[in-house]
This record gives structure tokens, C-alpha cells and sequence, in this order.
């Protein structure tokens, strides 16, 4: 039997929910303007009827209404938009990250000003000119000197800014994976709050909210993946390894790696697994310390050790105005302190490896000859592990087509003929960058190209290979000291300067040439104070083919490291951009979804309001109904 008062229930059942659709209009009102606000929505769903099937119910037609109920209070969100912005907000902070940090070594740079490592380097090779055109000119060596100060000043520095700022980097990585840590944490918090608040029955909208916004925080800094397959868990993963796991949670580290001078490896707390990141900012600046930075570094420290070596081993055969002769013009600092170039490589205390930069044949060679003899080159593998290179070379082929195939194939070292005639082997860049700069690490002929024809190596065969593995290699060599150099310095470009008998006596530029009067193929005599042969061939450099990697030139070289850096900023920014267009998209077609539109929620509001005034007056309508009734009992 229906209640008497079933009237009144009813609709206080419409006033509770209308009044509760106010208070989520209110909210969304309230809320319009805050950043990662999704719009709420309430629904409403008829309460349990008065009457179920079942054999006791009582026999009248229908079952008795029992007026609304809420049934849920959800926001509007979009979890495929959600998604792409996420991904869309990872590539954006990289590429933010990228093109500010290449703007910054740009600075660096420079360009185009006059007070740049290419202006100095250009000032240089002039003042070689000016000197080879008046050789007895004491100016003329105070500006070369001048010049060669400079520019030794102007790398050296640029070396400092490059250092600093991979430093700087190396310590924002560090900070962003406290960031990091910090997200995951609070993530996870928040997730066990929203568990529990579900399993009460509430919709936590306002901590998924709050949820969605550390995610997005957390996407800009690192690439994530959010799954959500499991109501009662919810997952955010680095690449395939979890960072946050209901109210579980992962941290990173940031450890120091003694083979890179201390810098940190981003890995995984719990097992010291390196991180694999796609995208964000970690990722950004890790390969602008890494790559980037590394790079231009490894190419300054290149031209540094090479317009150091060239110059030295030409000023080192000429003689000075005041007729000395066997020095250098810059300060080459080895390595190593050991003459034969025997080192401590692993940092044991013995002497394990013999590190050289550079090895010149004894026999003079001209490029259009015959080789004479067939075989093959050995240059080792060029990285731990991997397969010897090998070039191979017939007695037919000229010296030059064997010193263009060695180069062309980038075994780990280049070759040339030198400016006396001797074949030149000097160690290039390494592919691998866990290698060490600087070193050849083998050298085997099974010919006599390196041995009879250019007279470099002793013994044929592998009983005479060079291997930097072991000690004492400079035995297996024909020419003596002055015919290898010992590896400089780890960064040839952060000490480079002018040698202290240049500076103390501009005398000493040897601007002049020498000949061998005893034979022992050394320089003994001047060609006289009146002679720049010295200084015209040292200018000759600037424009020379000179053998420093895979650029010909000194200014080829330099051109295309500045070349580069800018080309790739102008692409960051591009990107950049680009990607920012994408993310206004994403984010409007979002705002149309979540966004709160007032128009929306006053034609909410009008709607709730009079459905509110009806539910009162329905009570009040029964209201008057009971009062007759129970009037009428008393009469």
C-alpha cells in the first residue's frame, strides 16, 4: 500500500537533487578560469520503485515511482586527447630544452663578431704571411705573437664556456630527477586517496583532476605512458619499466660515471638500470651534455691538437733570428710524462698501454709513385669488440690512391705526406665515444707500405704490428723521437697556449728554413735571417688540405662546427614551433570537452531552479492534502 506521505518523499527527493545540480553549476562556475579544471556533469537516475516482482507484492497495476535520485557526479574529459597531449607535451619541452640550450652555445660562439675563434685563427695564418714577406722584421713577430696569444686565448676560453655549460647541464639533470621523484611521489599518494574515495562510493573529481595536472608536469619533464586498464590501479610507465604503480612508486638516480669525468648516468634506483627516454626535457638535456656539448668539445680539442701539431712540427725544422732551431711555437702538454709514451691507463699504478698521437715515416715519398708491393693494412677494430679494419692495397696503385682509400674508409686514423715528404699517421676522432681520443691503436702491414716504402714500421706481419695494448711500442718503429708524438693532454683546447720561448723572445719564431749538412736527416744550418720559407710554409695551412678529421681545412673544419649548431637551432626552434601549434589544437578540442562554458551553466542553473521550485511546491501541494485529511479526522 502507498504511503500516505510517498507525496512528501518525492519530492524531497527533488529538492535533494536539484539542489545538488546546483551545487555542481556552482562549481563549474566557480572553477572556469582554473588551469586543468574538467567541466562536471550530473546525471540523475529513478529511484527503486515502491514495488518489485515477487509473489507477496500486492495485486494493483505498475509499480509506484519513488521519484530521482543522483546517480553520478562525473567529469567530461576526452581519454584520447588526454593522451596525445601528454605525448605532444613531451616532445615540446625537448625541443624547448634543445633550441635553447644550441641558442646558448651559439652565444658561445659567437658569429659572426671579430672577437671569434675564426677571426683570431684568420689573424693567424696572416701574420705567418706578413712574416715569410719581411723575415727580419722584429714587428712582425711581436703581432704574430700578439695573434698567437690570441687565438690560443679565444679557444681556450670558448673551451671554459662549452665545460661550464655541460657542467651547468650535468646539475639540471640532477635537479629534474629530484622533479621527477618528487611527481611519482605525490602521484602516488594521490592515487591511493582516489582508491579509497572510490571505494566509498564517492567520485573524486577534483583528484583526478589534480592527478591529470602532475601527469602533464611530469609528461614535459620525461615521455611517460598512463595506463588505465585496471580501475584500481593506475599505471605511468618510463618506456617499458613502471614509474608508478597504484600507490606504488619508482625512483631515478642520477650516478656518476668515472669513465665521463663524473657525470651522471640517469638510472633506476631500485636495480641501476639505465632510464630509456624518447622525449622530454630529462631527455633534452642529457643529449645536449652528451651529444651535442660532447661533440663540440671533442671538435674544438680536434682543431686545437692539430694546429698545435702542424705548426710545432714545422717551426721545430726552421730557424729563429737569433738562429735556434728545435722548438716549438705552442705548449703541446703529453699525457704521459713517459718519453716512449707508456701510460697507466686503468689507474693501477703500472704502466700498461703506450698512448701516441701521431707517427712519421722516415723515407721520403711523392705521392704519384708506385707502391710496388701488395698486401694489407691492419688499423684494429675501431671500437672494443668489434672487427679489425682492414684496407687493402696492390703494388700497382700510386702512394696517394693508398692514402685515400685509408682515410675514405675511416679506420680511427688519417694519413699524409708531410712537408718533408714523410707518410704521416695521425689518430682521428674516435666513432666510439667510450674510446680514448687521440691514440692509434694499431698498426700492421703485411706488405712493405708501412714498412720498406715509408719506412714507419720495423717488421711486417702481425710479429711487427704497433698495438697501444702493451708497453715499449715505440720499438717496433723505424724513426726515433722526433719522428712520433706522445698523446696531449685529455682536452688539448682547455690549456692551449703559446710556448714560453716564443714568449720570452720573439727571436725565437722560426721564420726560417734549414738543410741537413750531416745526413742524419735533421736540419742543422739556417738558409739565412733573410730567408721566410718557415713562415710561408705555416701560413700555408689556412688554405692547405690538412688531414683533422673528416674536414680538410682548418677554416673548412671551423665553418662547419659553427655551420652545424646553427643549422640544428634553427630546426629545434622549427619543431619547437610547430610542436606548439600542434598543442593549441589539442588543447582547444580539449577546452571545447572540459572547458566550462557559462551559457551552459546558467541554462543548467534555470533548469535546476525550477525544477527545485516544482519538488517544493509538490510538498507543499501535499502538504495542504494531509492537512485536509487530518482536519477532517478531528471534525
Amino acid at each position: 500500500m502507498i504511503s500516505t506521505f510517498h507525496g512528501i518523499e518525492v519530492g524531497k527527493r527533488g529538492l535533494q537533487v536539484h539542489q545538488q545540480g546546483m551545487h555542481v553549476v556552482e562549481h563549474n562556475v566557480s572553477n572556469a578560469e582554473t588551469e586543468g579544471y574538467s567541466r562536471q556533469r550530473i546525471t540523475f537516475e529513478t529511484f527503486t520503485p515502491l514495488y518489485i516482482p515477487g509473489l507477496s507484492r500486492e495485486e494493483r497495476p505498475g509499480q509506484v515511482g519513488m521519484g530521482t535520485v543522483v546517480q553520478r557526479i562525473e567529469r567530461v574529459r576526452n581519454a584520447f586527447i588526454d593522451d596525445r597531449i601528454m605525448a605532444e607535451t613531451s616532445n615540446q619541452g625537448y625541443w624547448d630544452t634543445m633550441q635553447f640550450h644550441l641558442s646558448q652555445i651559439q652565444n658561445i660562439h659567437a658569429e659572426p663578431s671579430d672577437q671569434t675563434i675564426r677571426n683570431n685563427l684568420d689573424n693567424f695564418w696572416k701574420s705567418w704571411q706578413s712574416l715569410n714577406n719581411d723575415p727580419k722584421s722584429r714587428a712582425a713577430r711581436v703581432v704574430l705573437q700578439k695573434n698567437a696569444v690570441g687565438l690560443s686565448q679565444s679557444i681556450s676560453q670558448t673551451f671554459d664556456r662549452l665545460h661550464t655549460l655541460r657542467s651547468n647541464m650535468d646539475n639540471q639533470i640532477r635537479i629534474k630527477i629530484k622533479d621527477i621523484n618528487n611527481l611519482a611521489r605525490q602521484i602516488a599518494e594521490i592515487n591511493e586517496q582516489i582508491l579509497k574515495s572510490k571505494q566509498v562510493g564517492d567520485m573524486p573529481n577534483d583528484m583526478l583532476d589534480r592527478r591529470d595536472r602532475l601527469v602533464e608536469k611530469l609528461t614535459k619533464m620525461v615521455n611517460v605512458n598512463v595506463v588505465r586498464r585496471d580501475p584500481d590501479e593506475f599505471f605511468v610507465y618510463v618506456g617499458s619499466q613502471y614509474l608508478v604503480q597504484g600507490a606504488k612508486y619508482r625512483t631515478m638516480k642520477a650516478q656518476g660515471n668515472a669513465q665521463r669525468g663524473g657525470l651522471a648516468d640517469v638510472r633506476w634506483a631500485d636495480d641501476n638500470r639505465l632510464v630509456k627516454m624518447q622525449s622530454g626535457e630529462l631527455k633534452a638535456l642529457v643529449v645536449m651534455r652528451d651529444d651535442v656539448l660532447d661533440n663540440q668539445i671533442t671538435q674544438l680539442d680536434n682543431m686545437a691538437v692539430n694546429i698545435v701539431d702542424m705548426v710545432n712540427s714545422v717551426h721545430k725544422d726552421g730557424f729563429g733570428l737569433n738562429f735556434k732551431t728545435g722548438l716549438n711555437f705552442f705548449r703541446m702538454v703529453p699525457l704521459t710524462q713517459n718519453r716512449n709514451g707508456n701510460f697507466d691507463f686503468t689507474g693501477s699504478g703500472v704502466e700498461d698501454k703506450t698512448i701516441l698521437f701521431k707517427i712519421v715515416g722516415t723515407k721520403r715519398l711523392r705521392k704519384d709513385e708506385e707502391v710496388g708491393s701488395a698486401g694489407q693494412l691492419n688499423f684494429g677494430p675501431l671500437s672494443p669488440g668489434g672487427e679489425d679494419v682492414v684496407v687493402d692495397y696492390a703494388a700497382r696503385d700510386k702512394v696517394e690512391e693508398v692514402i685515400n682509400r685509408i682515410n675514405r674508409t675511416g679506420v680511427g686514423v688519417v694519413a699524409y705526406i708531410n712537408h718533408r715528404g714523410r707518410l704521416a699517421v695521425k689518430a682521428s676522432v674516435p666513432q666510439d665515444k667510450r674510446s680514448m681520443k687521440f691514440v692509434i691503436r694499431h698498426l700492421e702491414d703485411s706488405g712493405d707500405f708501412l714498412v720498406g716504402v715509408s719506412g714507419l714500421l720495423r717488421q711486417r706481419g702481425a710479429e711487427g704490428a704497433y698495438d697501444w695494448n702493451s708497453i715499449n711500442q715505440v720499438n717496433k718503429l723505424v724513426g726515433d723521437e722526433k719522428d712520433y708524438t706522445v698523446t696531449p693532454q685529455y682536452h688539448p683546447s682547455r690549456g692551449m697556449s703559446v710556448d714560453t720561448a716564443i714568449l720570452r723572445d720573439v727571436n725565437n719564431i722560426a721564420a726560417a728554413g734549414g738543410t741537413d749538412t750531416t745526413g742524419d736527416d735533421r736540419f742543422d744550418k739556417s738558409t739565412g735571417i733573410g730567408d721566410g720559407s718557415n713562415a710561408l710554409e705555416i701560413s700555408r695551412f689556412r688554405n692547405a688540405d690538412m688531414m683533422i678529421g673528416e674536414f680538410s681545412k682548418f677554416k673548412d673544419f671551423f665553418t662547419s662546427v659553427i655551420g652545424g649548431i646553427g643549422t640544428d637551432t634553427r630546426a629545434a626552434k622549427e619543431l619547437f614551433s610547430k610542436s606548439e601549434l600542434v598543442m593549441k589544437a589539442l588543447k582547444d578540442d580539449r577546452k571545447s570537452i572540459s572547458g566550462v562554458k557559462m551559457d551552459d551553466e546558467l541554462a543548467q542553473m534555470v533548469m535546476f531552479q525550477h525544477g527545485y521550485n516544482a519538488s517544493a511546491r509538490l510538498i507543499r501541494t501535499f502538504d495542504q492534502m494531509l492537512d485536509t485529511v487530518i482536519n477532517r479526522l478531528k471534525a
